[in-house]
């Protein structure tokens, strides 16, 4: 069972809300405004498994005001101490911290998913730099590229995600602790000193302003973790147009009696791949949630607030599941290089054609090169060997160009640009950036 599962369920949220008051109370404490004795009793009874669950839900169901329950039963069980519980704090001010607590756990999690994955790309676009393969535009071969070079696409991709997701940190953990309406009333002049003191211990920033009515950084997280989805989508979709029949240039490897089709014996279809496909369809649509959010009003809207809660229970499973699945793909993954070349090999007189043109402009000119090559090219009738024949019976080709020269021109393994450079190059780039997020996630204060 993957870590995250159990972050976004009642006891993880109720516990959540119990570290933030064992935190409260623990500050205040050191700012000589609740007694010590009162805060390391609350803080000793503030754990889930001291408190009836049953009894949670009757009291919850009863008052209609979770946390207000919820601290009403803490008391109960601190004695003395239970006065100080919840000692000027506002409803939403202990689910939106709670919930900044979770997302923290989250987030690391997610980060360390991500490290995989992009070792996982590094690992592929390294071993594939040089596996020759036909590019593709509007579904028809184009250029000569590498496997590699397709991989090293996807890794410049992930980590501008990535780079969102990890500026998105400095919108998203900032605590809002101010209150009913955001400016202190019921903490009196202490109130900015103990949000400060809260959130060092809680190692989260504060907002400039505390109130309530700001989900301006959930809604960017839930927008880029929905933004995986998008990525993911595009990943899938190359990786199954390249599994299609006549294509067949990679597969999963399945286990064995794994059965495709029950009315077709002969098939053997993809299994994660298909079900990466529908899940991150389903994470893109996530999305809309975020476009319709309700604002909330004046200084405090409880309803916006649950909605926010809905969208980061909802989005952060689907993407971290997402993610895992991409990841297991990715190791069954299985690349016929020789069905690779082969593609590649069947159109290179035509792939190659922007090569020649390039070396006949060098006599020639540009458009000169560009017309005489396009007219043979419809005129062959996309025959590859009577366009090869027509290439070396051109005058102007023969008198420029030798047929060793032309035939060189032609290979597609001498016609794939600088792929394999700009595939080193992202390797290092990964590299480095999987050392720098291992450096945030082990050796920061996170």
């Amino acid at each position: 069972m993957s870590r995250h599962s159990d972050l976004f369920n009642d006891t993880a949220r109720w516990q959540s809300w119990l570290d933030v008051e064992s935190a409260l109370a623990t500050v205040q404490s050191e700012l000589g405004i609740i007694p010590r004795w009162a805060a390391m009793e609350i803080k000793s009874s503030a754990k889930i498994e001291n408190l009836d669950k049953d009894k949670i839900i009757t009291e919850m169901e009863k008052t209609g005001s979770p946390v207000f329950a919820l601290v009403h039963l803490l008391a109960d069980i601190c004695g003395e101490a239970g006065k100080y519980v919840h000692f000027g704090a506002t409803t939403q001010n202990i689910i939106e911290t709670g919930r900044l607590i979770t997302l923290k756990k989250y987030h690391k999690i997610l980060l360390e998913t991500c490290t995989q994955i992009l070792e996982q790309l590094k690992d592929l676009a390294s071993e594939h730099a040089e596996t020759v393969m036909v590019g593709r535009t509007q579904l028809n071969h184009a250029l000569p590229i590498t496997f590699g070079f397709k991989l090293a696409g996807w890794i410049n991709d992930f980590i501008l995600l990535i780079d969102r997701i990890t500026d998105n940190e400095k919108r998203l953990f900032l605590l809002r602790f101010g209150g009913a309406v955001g400016a202190f009333h019921s903490f009196g002049p202490q109130g900015q000193e103990i949000s400060e003191a809260l959130a060092k211990k809680l190692k989260l920033k504060t907002a400039l302003v505390q109130g309530r009515t700001s989900p301006e950084g959930h809604l960017e997280y839930i927008l880029n973790l929905c933004s995986f989805g998008q990525f993911i989508s595009k990943v899938g979709n190359e990786l199954y147009f390249l599994q299609a029949e006549g294509i067949n240039e990679l597969f999963e490897d399945l286990d064995s009696g794994t059965v495709g089709s029950s009315t077709m014996p002969h098939k053997v279809n993809s299994k994660h791949l298909l079900k990466l496909r529908s899940n991150s369809s389903t994470l893109v649509q996530k999305m809309a949630s975020v476009m319709v959010f309700t604002n909330p009003l004046n200084e405090g809207d409880a309803s916006s607030n649950n909605e926010i809660t809905e969208m980061i229970n909802s989005t952060c499973p689907h993407a971290i599941d997402l993610l895992h699945n991409l990841g297991i793909v990715f190791e069954r993954l299985r690349i016929d290089k020789e069905k690779m070349t082969g593609n590649a090999r069947s159109s290179q007189y035509f792939t190659a054609t922007e090569a020649l043109q390039m070396e006949l402009a060098k006599k020639l000119g540009k458009l000169k090169s560009h017309d005489i090559i396009h007219r043979l090219s419809q005129q062959c009738k996309k025959n590859p060997d009577i366009f090869l024949k027509m290439l070396k019976n051109e005058p102007e080709i023969q008198h420029f160009l030798s047929d060793e020269k032309l035939t060189n021109i032609l290979q597609a393994e001498n016609n794939i640009g600088d792929c394999r450079q700009i595939v080193l190059k992202t390797v290092r780039i990964a590299t480095v950036k999987i050392s720098d997020l291992n450096t945030k996630l082990y050796t920061e204060n996170f």
